[in-house]
């Protein structure tokens, strides 16, 4: 969250994407009000990302986050999603790390206080595979990227397992980014050598049918 913009399956995991021999169907998405609407259990659910500080890689997460989701299983890509995170919850478990990421060097988040991804496509790979094509927005700056989505598992829950019994479903989606993309990393860390270019985003979402 472009050469700059390359992606691995994931991991939001890691998928690769089907060649076309195998016949990967892209078609645009239809009206998201078609589609059913899930709700994020962001008790079960993250938003994370990692990147590498000289050689070990370094994770953190948004704690504060807004996901609109749209599936259906038989026509994944009708679906359509919109997240949006407030870059004031960065997380890295660290006070005076979390305080420089908020800063003007890194999410300047009093000047930008949300990143937001939302899809354009859905591209089905197979049953439980997908490559959801959209743009990511940090910092006022827009790129697309391409999130490899899997479709964890999928089952409808009754009285005895759920208290209010319905559908319950999990998505792994994954992604890598270049942060200098979106400005991200300005002065001394515009420069990779203790801070990697690269940036995976990982997301993990447990959903509920509405």
């Amino acid at each position: 969250m472009n050469a700059g913009q390359r992606l691995t399956a994931v991991t939001l995991t890691c998928l690769a994407l089907a060649p076309a021999s195998l016949g990967a169907q892209t078609v645009e998405e239809g009206p998201a009000t078609e589609m059913a609407a899930w709700d994020v259990d962001t008790n079960h659910s993250r938003v994370g990302f990692s990147v590498r500080h000289f050689f070990t890689p370094v994770e953190g997460q948004f704690d504060d986050y807004d996901i609109d989701l749209s599936f259906d299983p038989e026509a994944p890509e009708n679906g359509h999603v919109r997240v949006t995170i407030d870059a004031a919850s960065v997380d890295t478990g660290n006070d005076r790390r979390d305080a420089d990421l908020r800063g003007s060097s890194f999410f300047e988040a009093e000047r930008f206080p949300e990143l937001s991804f939302e899809s354009e496509r859905i591209e089905r790979v197979s049953d439980t595979e997908f490559v959801v094509h959209g743009n990511l927005t940090i910092r006022d700056v827009t790129r697309p990227i391409e999130l490899e989505v899997t479709l964890l598992g999928m089952r409808e829950l009754d009285g005895d397992v759920q208290r209010n019994g319905r559908m319950i479903a999990g998505f792994e989606a994954a992604a890598i980014i270049d942060r200098r993309d979106f400005t991200v990393g300005s002065g001394r860390w515009a420069e990779t050598v203790v801070l990697g270019p690269d940036v995976t985003i990982r997301v993990l979402l447990e959903t509920r049918l509405r």
